[in-house]
Parts: C-alpha cells; structure tokens; sequence
C-alpha cells in the first residue's frame, strides 16, 4: 500500500485560501499563506498596475507573484513567472546596478512594462489571446517600445488578427515593435513570426562579437565576428528581407531569484531583440530629452540607414547590419523635421508581396517584368496640409546588372506603379541578392528611403544519367554555410545524404539543414534539421523526405564555435517510390482496394501499412457565444466575443491521446481567428491537461473514465464564431499495439489470402500494382466504431534507411463491427425447430383447432400479462425505490431471483434509508443465499460444460450469490462499525460470509470491494480496507471514494499520507471549472 500511495503521490504546489475585497477605494487580495487562516502570513496588495506590490512565497523559494484583479473582484488571476527567460530579456534591455554598472542592461533604468504572454498551463507557449492582451495594455500605457522574445513558423505572412492587433499599434499608436528573427537557421525563409514576417516590425538576427566569444563562453580562441548558426534567415516568402538589423544574441545577465543562479548565459534571437530594444531605448531617451518627434517609420529607416553591415556575413542572416546607437541618433536628431517621416513607403509586388523572391529559376526561364507598387501610409499626426505638400523627387538604383530599374520616380500622395526586369539567365548556381534602392534626389544623404530587396535562386537540375546524385567537398571554417539548391525531381520522395570528415585531427559539429518551400505551408512542413558531431575520418549517413518538383535548399553549416579548419566531402542522391495517391484515405466498406506503386529509378520496394492512433471525431453537446470583458478589448477598444464549445468522450482504459481542434490547427499569428484553447477535465472538473493551436506538442496520458474539453476561440465578430460552432474536435487515441494491414501483389491472392506482397522491384517504366485488404474485425481495435478512423504511415521502400524518411499518412475508416447475436447458432436452429413442429401438427377437425388454439392463446396471454406485471412492479422497487410491493412479490413469486436483486440494489443505492433497513437487507440476502446451492455451484463452475446455456446459469447464479454476500457482509459490518454493544458473535458472523464469499469469486473483483472496505474498517484491518478504497477509486473516481482512502489513512495514523490526500480535494473535485 504504500508502493501504491507512492505512485499516486504528485505535488500540486500550494493550496491556499485566496480573500478578494473591496476597501472602498480599490480591490485588494490576499493569500493564506498560513493554510491555516492566519492571513498575518500573506501580503494585502491591489493589482499590479495600481500599486506595484509583489510578495514572495517564501524566503526558501523565493518565487515572486502578484495579483491582478477583474470583473469587479470576481477574477483573482495570481501572476509568477513560468520560467526564467522573461526576466532574462528584460535585464537585457534596463537592469541596473548602480553599485556595479558592469552589470547593467543597454539602456539601465528604463521602465519596463512587464505583460506575461506564457501561459503557464500549455507549457509557457504564447497564445493569440495573451499577445493581443499585451497589446491593448501596452497602448494603455503609452509605451515607446515593445519587446517580444517570441515567434513561430507562419504558414503565411502579414495576415492575422494577431499580425492586424501588431500593425494596428505600430501604424496608430506610434508603438515601435522589436521581435526576434528565430533560432532556425541557416537555410534561407526560415523566419518566425511575428519577427520575420510583419513587414512594420523590427526583426532582429543574432550575432555573436570576438569579445562576446572570449568573456561569455569562454572560448581559446579569438574568433572573426560571425552571426549564430541557428540564427534564422531572410528573405521572407512574401520577398521582404524580415531580418531588418542585427544585434549581440548572447548575454549573462539576471535571471528570477527562484533560479537561485543570480545570473546566467543565455543566447537566441530572444537576446538579440532585447538587445537592440535597449539600443533604440537609449536613442528614444535622447529624442524625449530634446524634445524631438518620431514615428515608427522614422526610426527604422535611422535604425537601417546607420546599421553597420559586417563583412563575410551574409544580408539573409544580418540585415542591414549591426545596429548602432550613436550613429542612430545623430539620424533622427538631423532629420527629425522631414515631411516624409510621417510616412511610411508601403511596397507591393504581385498579390501581397513586398520584396521580389524567385526561387526556382532554371536557364530556360526568360527574364520576367514584374510590376512593383509604392503606396504612401500616413501616420496618424499628418494633418491633411502634410499631405497635400508632400512631393518627392526620387532617384532609383540597382544593386546588380541582373535586376533593371527605372531611373526616377516621381512620388506624391497616390499610389505609383512601374515596372522592374529580372534576366536571371546568366547567373551561376545558387543563390543571388540584388536591392533596387529609392533616394531623395534632393537629400541624397539621407539614404534610401525604401528599399525593394531581390533574391533569385538558380538550382541545379539532378540529371537520370547521374543517377540523380551530386557529389561535393569543402574545407568548412568556424561558423562557415555551405548552400546548395536543387530542383528535386518530380517522382522523388526521399533523399539520402552521406557525409565524410576527411579531417584525422579531431571530430567536427555541423548543422545539416534541408527545406522545401510549398505556397502557404510553413516551412516546417518540409524540413529536415539535424544537428551532428562528425568523428574524425568518419562517415554518416541520413535520410529525409522530399516534395517532388519543389526546388529544396541543402545546407551545411559548420557551427560558430568550433576551431581549426575541417575538410568535409558529402553526397546527395534523391530516391523515389510514389503510389497514385501520396496520402491515402481508404474505407473499410470499399473492400479491396487497389494502388499503383511508380519509381524515380530501380528501387526494392517492401509496402507496409502500420496504423499507430484510432482518431475520434467528437461533436460539441453544448455551444455558447458571450461577449468579453474590457480585458480583452482589441487595441482600438473594440470589444471581441468568445465561443465556448464543449465535448464529451469516453476511455474504456488508460490511454495516451491527443486533442485537436483541425478546422483552424496549427495557426497562430496568421490565424483569422484571435486564438484557441482548450482545457481538458475529467468527470469531477478536475483540470487534467490544455492545449492550443499546436496540438502535436501536447500528449496526454489519461486514465479510464468519462471526460470534458472546453473549447475558447476569440472573434471580434459574432458571426464569424457561429460558423465554427458545430465542428468537432479529433482526438487521438495511441494504439496499444499497432495495426498492420495486409498488402498483397494480386487481387486474386488478396481475395483469398494468398501470398502478400513482401519485398519487389520498381523501375521508371514499369509501375507495380499492390492491393490492401480491409481489416477483420478481430484486428479492428474495440473501442473503435462507424464513423472513426485509423491513421499511420505507408512507406513503400524495402531498406531501413528509406522506410525512416520516406512515410505517407494513411488513413482508414472504420465501420461498425458485426458482433454474434445472443445465442448464436443454438437460437437459430432452435427457432427453425420450433417452426417445424408447428407446421407438422395435423387436427382431424377444424373446429377442434380453433378451440384448443383459442383456450392456449387466452392463457398464454394470461401469463405474459401477469409476468409483465410483477416486472413492471420489480422495477417500480429499482427505479422508484418503492418497497411498499416487496411482500406481495415476495408472497406471489418467492422463488423469483429478480425480486431479490432489485431489492438489495434498491436498499444499497442509500436512497431508501439504508440503515433503518439493515435488518430487511440481511433478510433478502438470505433468501438470495438459501436459494443457491453453493456445492453445486461450485461443481458447475469447475467443471467444462459443452452447453452454453448450463454455463451461463451457474455464471448468473454466482453473480446473485456474491451480490447477496457482499450486501449482507456490508451490513454485518456497518452494524459493528457504528452500532455500540456489537458482539463477538457479529464479528464471528461476518468472517463467515467473509470466508463464503472467497469460495466463489477472487478477491481482485471490483465487485467485492465495497464489502472488503467494510469488512476491513470493521475487524481492524486497515491493509485489506485501503487495498480496497484504491481499486474503488481506480474505478471510479469519485469523492466518497477518495475520502475512504483518507479516512483510512487516519485509521492507520498515516498523517503524512492523509494530510497530503487532503491538500489535493479542492484540486481533485473543484466546485466547477476553472475558467479561461
């Protein structure tokens, strides 16, 4: 028992009493620290914007938190940190320690507006809500800048109410937004949002100084300034560059007292924003000294015209530079008065682009016109004269022969359109950067005042008579990227990659990058990452999916802090085996079905179909939409509504599932919709899991049992929620064993199981035909039914390495199983015999017939009405819990097992005053008892019986006994519990039905349990009564239950054990669900 208490022991933190008042000024809270009522133990404070008060939970922790209260008192939200990077990034910017400056942040003191976007129950992942929050309190606040150490990959760009939230605070409120670029480099677009992709904020790479190398971590050598491996690379896929400036990624600075560090090193694009947050903190400072104006606009052309460009450092990975203060200043200060300052140059190319980004390229291609859009956007201070005045005469540039520009633009306040020519057909291989750049030919100094950046990719072809390889080598620096693109062939589906270090001195750590860009797909979607160390003289191999006929980027990169020059040698080959469909859907009700397997080249091919998760479609039973409070407000005050659906499902054991809402999955910054969430409760309301838009990210483990998902998705549009209220979610359910599904050569072999198609040969002109068979429904998991489907994979190769690399979604469809009827064949053939006799009766006389047919059917009926009667008066006792009819039954059919059972059931339920009948209760029991013989149930029960029907009755007999025991015992044992003056003879009497009931049945049966409790609490042994109150809660997990397991433990003087089961109540059965 106490292995088990161990297992069941988890630490759900503190469990307080929180006090939320009014004083008659502001509402205050406090928390009992104490556990006890003494609130002497926790700081009375206000919300946290009024009043700036923080406490901690205690000096050995030393977590701080602080309140933010809502809806007039009724929401007390207690805010800690969900990890230590937040206070990291903002010691980055403003720490300060005048004691010892040497420890300060870029800009020390400067204020800082502290939003918590992680939500601490999805694992500190940002969501759409909290981001919009922060904004709208941001713009409250009048902040200058805001910082967001945050991003994902983004399916598409500059779309989304979050991305709308962001513009609309830049464009309107004057808010200079930094973000970090992302930690997925270096193959080029691999930008996060919002910092790549949001062309009006400042996304910020990572670069790392010789200085940086040597004081933080520590390095022998004095390396050349290079920018961070992983440090994410332009161009955006809309063709904006989404680096705009470059700043140090790594730092040693504050970090959250709880850590107990008091500082640590710490590096990501998340340091480079705050890091030039800082920097533009500083210029801004300045700006407010001198009473100078600014916009957003304006600084970011300071920012990009004064930036330090880095040399041996690319434009995708840097930007326009290193950003640098001073220069930065005296920007602003010398042009603080130009008219175009309150505007912005919005570039437009094709539908939704702002830069130009051909990606595949091939010599064929003739040199495109592409037209090119500049539309001024005015901030909200120019007043209507500004506009009218504003006139420029701009000259433009080309950066490169390649790209063809006018040569003047004229612009005023209108939209203005021309022309660009692209002639990529003499440029080599690989990847190519032009800027096409506009300068006021009156202030030429200025510099550009927009810049439209250009980047071709010319990918090599893999040619048949190569066998569609390509072989390599370079001597790799520190930090240096090796860049090659391929137009992957249509037909491949995989490619393997070889890699040798030719270096006998010491192993090298590499970054092995590939990704393929397909439209508004993530990048990914289609990416292979793997970082690894290379032995000295040693070869790896590795293999990766590909998309046919999508140009794909291969990269190398030797990591940025390495020593000493490695020589490297690599081959890339691409593979293909492709069926007619490459995701397959197939249904259990279309029988056989057939697919056609097709190769790049000769490829073994081994099909195999290995269903790992049965996928539950869950229709939502309730539905609500409700307008929010002022928390929630956009950033333009405009209130946003919530839909909340909510799901029911159910386990028939303990599985791993995962939850997903797919109509808008994987979508945040770019979603239409403001955000999701979903919380996870069992049948008590306790809170067992969460999730958001990312649901491969959240498995959870659940125990047998009924549960509910609470879905959140935010609109600032009713209408716009409506449509969405009657989707469902899918949860996946985990396998507890995979399902395999047959694939055979031949229709013939599938149609009656014949040879299956194990291991073959595809060549490029001969395809090979394969046929799936539907599962038997043995193999069909149990708990699946109509309507549900399997998912897993289907590869197609024969060798290992392939099978890892090249693996497709196959799904499958089930229908309802067909289970055999009650009685099998015996009722089938008996009714068949019944009819025969029937119809073999012969009567000499008509009239003898209808009489002897009329009299049996009169009392046929006569006794079906009765028997309906006593039933409907049986379940008057089970339904109604009326025991004013027992003694009539009792008196008319004494011998009738059902009276007895519904009897005991009724008086059990506790509904009928259970124990002022503890004397009936042990009476029926015994008429169950004395009806059963015990010997000769236990001979039917050990021995094998041919006839189902003999089985089944000694099965229902046994049943009838160990209820009737169990009840019996039951009340045997309360009666010694609570009654004063129970006797030995009591006690004798329930070891008695103690020992009967283990004649019959184990004592591992959830049926017995209920009796092993009692039987235990009433003869001291405590041991046997928890074992119980376990399994009893194991099953079913209600309060009662989980009570008995704390009463049991005070019985026993397990204090620790009781007092930690107590911690948990509230937690476990909550009054209702917690909200939002």
């Amino acid at each position: 028992m106490l292995d088990k208490i161990d297992k069941m022991w988890s630490d759900p933190g503190a469990t307080v009493d929180c006090i939320v008042f009014h004083d008659g000024k502001n509402y205050q809270a406090c928390l009992d620290m104490s556990c006890e009522g003494d609130l002497k133990s926790g700081r009375l404070m206000q919300s946290y914007k009024e009043a700036f008060q923080t406490a901690t939970f205690g000096d050995a922790d030393r977590l701080n938190y602080s309140f933010n209260i809502y809806d007039q008192g009724n929401t007390l939200c207690i805010v800690a940190n969900g990890g230590s990077h937040g206070t990291h990034v903002a010691s980055i910017t403003a720490a300060y320690f005048p004691d010892d400056p040497r420890n300060n942040g870029v800009a020390p003191g400067a204020e800082i507006v502290a939003i918590k976007i992680g939500d601490s129950r999805i694992s500190t992942m940002e969501t759409g809500s909290a981001i919009v929050r922060a904004l709208t309190e941001v713009v409250r606040a009048g902040c200058h800048l805001a910082n967001l150490s945050y991003g994902e990959a983004s399916h598409w760009p500059s779309q989304g109410k979050v991305l709308d939230a962001i513009n609309e605070a830049i464009t309107k409120h004057n808010l200079i937004f930094v973000s970090s670029a992302g930690n997925n480099g270096p193959c080029l677009t691999t930008l996060g949002a919002p910092g790549g992709t949001c062309t009006n904020v400042i996304g910020v790479g990572a670069w790392v100084s010789p200085e940086m190398m040597l004081a933080e971590y520590s390095m022998m050598e004095r390396l050349p300034a290079n920018q961070y491996t992983w440090s994410s690379r332009g161009p955006c896929v809309d063709g904006s560059m989404g680096v705009a400036i470059s700043a140090p990624g790594g730092a040693i600075t504050s970090v959250p007292n709880w850590t107990l560090h008091g500082s640590q090193l710490m590096n990501g694009t998340s340091m480079s924003a705050p890091n030039a947050c800082g920097a533009i903190a500083l210029v801004l400072s300045a700006m407010v000294e001198l009473k100078l104006k600014w916009t957003p606009y304006l600084v970011r052309r300071a920012l990009m015209n004064t930036a330090s460009s880095q040399r041996d450092i690319e434009v995708f990975a840097q930007g326009a530079g290193l950003v640098q203060v001073v220069e930065c200043f005296e920007f602003l200060k010398k042009y603080s008065e130009r008219l175009d300052n309150k505007m912005n140059y919005v570039l437009t190319t094709g539908q939704r682009g702002h830069g130009i980004y051909l990606r595949s390229q091939v010599e064929s291609d003739p040199a495109k016109l592409i037209s090119v859009t500049v539309d001024p956007v005015w901030h909200p201070t120019a007043t209507t004269d500004d506009k009218i005045k504003f006139a420029a005469n701009l000259s433009i540039c080309s950066s490169a022969t390649w790209l063809s520009v006018p040569s003047h633009l004229k612009m005023m306040n209108m939209s203005r359109s021309f022309q660009v020519k692209v002639n990529s057909k003499a440029l080599l291989h690989g990847v190519h950067y032009a800027e096409m750049k506009a300068y006021d030919s009156d202030c030429p100094e200025f510099g550009p005042v927009f810049t439209l950046p250009v980047t071709v990719i010319k990918p090599k072809e893999p040619k048949k008579e190569n066998g569609y390889s390509f072989d390599a080598s370079k001597t790799f620096q520190p930090g240096d990227v090796d860049r090659s693109f391929f137009q992957v062939p249509a037909q491949a589906t995989w490619a393997e990659f070889e890699v040798q270090n030719m270096s006998a001195e010491f192993p090298a750590r590499f970054i092995i990058h590939s990704i393929q860009l397909v439209q508004q797909q993530a990048y990914r979607d289609h990416e292979f990452y793997k970082f690894i160390t290379i032995p000295e003289s040693m070869t790896l191999q590795h293999a990766f999916p590909v998309k046919g006929g999508v140009c794909m980027e291969m990269c190398i990169a030797r990591w940025w802090a390495s020593y000493g020059d490695v020589d490297l040698k690599w081959n890339i080959k691409f593979c293909g085996v492709s069926s007619t469909t490459e995701n397959m859907t197939m249904h259990a009700a279309e029988g056989i079905r057939r697919f056609e397997i097709g190769s790049l080249k000769r490829e073994e091919i081994a099909p195999t179909i290995t269903m790992k998760h049965m996928v539950q479609p869950v229709r939502p039973h309730e539905h609500q939409i409700t307008a929010l409070s002022a928390r929630d407000n956009l950033v333009n005050e405009q209130f946003i509504f919530q839909m909340v659906n909510a799901y029911q499902f159910h386990l028939t054991k303990t599985t791993e599932i995962q939850i997903a809402f797919p109509i808008i999955s994987n979508l945040l910054y770019e979603n239409e919709y403001i955000s999701q969430i979903w919380l996870l409760y069992n049948n008590n309301k306790e809170l067992v899991g969460a999730g958001d838009a990312y649901p491969s990210q959240y498995q959870i483990k659940l125990d047998k049992g009924d549960y509910t998902v609470r879905l959140q998705v935010k609109h600032p549009a009713r209408d716009s929620l409506n449509k969405l209220k009657d989707f469902p979610i899918s949860v996946y359910h985990k396998l507890a064993s995979n399902v395999i599904l047959d694939v055979y050569g031949g229709h013939r072999d599938a149609l009656v199981g014949g040879s299956k198609l194990t291991a073959g040969v595809v060549t490029p002109r001969n395809t090979v035909a394969a046929y799936i068979v539907p599962l038997s429904d043995e193999k069909v998991p149990k708990i699946g039914t109509a309507g549900q489907y399997l998912t897993g994979t289907i590869t197609l190769p024969k060798s290992d390495l392939a099978k890892k690399a090249d693996a497709h979604t196959f799904n499958y469809v089930l229908t309802n199983c067909v289970k055999n009827p009650k009685g099998g064949a015996g009722a089938s053939s008996s009714t068949t015999t019944v009819r025969t006799s029937a119809t073999s009766i012969k009567s000499s006389s008509p009239v003898d017939d209808v009489s002897v047919s009329t009299a049996s059917l009169t009392s046929k009926n006569a006794d079906k009405m009765r028997d309906e009667l006593r039933d409907l008066k049986i379940s008057w006792i089970t339904n109604l819990h009326n025991l004013d009819v027992l003694a009539e039954l009792r008196k008319t059919w004494p011998d009738h097992m059902p009276i007895y059972m519904a009897a005991i059931a009724s008086i059990e339920s506790g509904k009928n005053n259970r124990w002022a009948k503890l004397d009936l209760l042990i009476e029926i029991c015994d008429e169950v008892i004395k009806r059963i013989n015990l010997v000769e149930l236990l001979a039917s029960l050990s021995k094998k019986s041919d006839k189902p029907e003999a089985k089944k009755q000694a099965e229902t007999q046994k049943s009838q006994l160990v209820t009737a025991l169990c009840a019996k015992g039951r009340a045997l044992a309360d009666r010694c519990i609570y009654e004063k003056g129970s006797n030995d003879a009591q006690v004798a009497l329930l070891r008695e039905t103690y020992d009967t009931v283990f004649k019959i049945t184990d004592n591992k049966e959830l049926a017995v349990q209920g009796f092993l409790l009692r039987f235990g609490t009433a003869t001291g042994n405590h041991g046997v009564a928890l074992k119980a109150a376990f399994r009893m809660y194991e099953e079913k997990n209600t309060k009662e239950n989980y009570k008995n397991i704390i009463k049991i433990c005070d019985d026993l003087n397990w204090k620790h054990a009781s007092s930690h089961f107590k911690s948990k109540l509230h937690i476990k059965f909550p009054r209702d669900y917690i909200p939002f």
